[in-house]
């Protein structure tokens, strides 16, 4: 996973975005860490019986994003959601996403719920399967959120964040069999696969 890139992005956008609006404490950038998810609509178990998944782990997030008022804005993310175990493999996944960050703000501008939805790109190292069972996952998915967010007036720009974040996909399993006439039979089923990460965050208000 290239971590330099998404760090070259956020710092690019944070530059961009306060060189145009200076003036104006609409800038956000920040970090945060929590625990992780992994929800495989049971294709381990119906591709693998048997198999042993552990479906948690720790992880890290880092988003910057540009609010338009008070209602509106535009955030970049990149999540890291550690490893999960399938066995003996180690399985891991980060995300980088586009989102609207949709909201409203309380307490004279203190705290703001917000949600997010947007697009993202999957970063795995999915095991594929073998012959008989192939595993193709996708790499682009919706990217959800929902959380809130405490600006006190008193820290003078620091803020945090407590929110749910989730990158939803589809990954499809192609099974192939053999009849009585010697006729290969191709199988593919779809399932709807969620990575997710709670966590706590800080950030700068520009």
């Amino acid at each position: 996973m290239n971590f330099d890139k998404i760090l070259l992005s956020l710092s690019l956008l944070s530059l961009l975005m306060t060189s145009a609006t200076a003036s104006e404490p609409n800038i956000y950038i920040g970090a945060g860490y929590g625990s992780t998810g992994f929800f495989d609509d049971d294709m381990v178990k119906d591709v693998a019986p048997g198999a042993s998944l552990d479906k948690s782990d720790m992880g890290f997030i880092l988003y910057s994003g540009w609010m338009f008022n008070n209602i509106v804005g535009v955030e970049l993310g990149y999540t890291d959601y550690g490893s999960f175990t399938l066995d003996d493999t180690s399985i891991d996944a980060a995300s980088y996403s586009v989102s609207a960050n949709l909201g409203y703000t309380f307490l004279d501008g203190q705290l703001r719920p917000f949600g997010l939805v947007g697009l993202s790109y999957i970063d795995h190292d999915y095991p594929k399967g073998d012959d008989q069972n192939n595993v193709d996952p996708t790499n682009g998915a919706l990217h959800l959120g929902i959380g809130v967010h405490y600006l006190p007036t008193v820290l003078y720009g620091v803020g945090v964040r407590l929110a749910y974040e989730a990158d939803v996909y589809s990954a499809d399993t192609v099974s192939t069999t053999t009849n009585g006439s010697g006729d290969v039979i191709t199988t593919t089923d779809t399932y709807t696969q969620t990575m997710g990460i709670i966590y706590l965050g800080v950030d700068y208000n520009f």
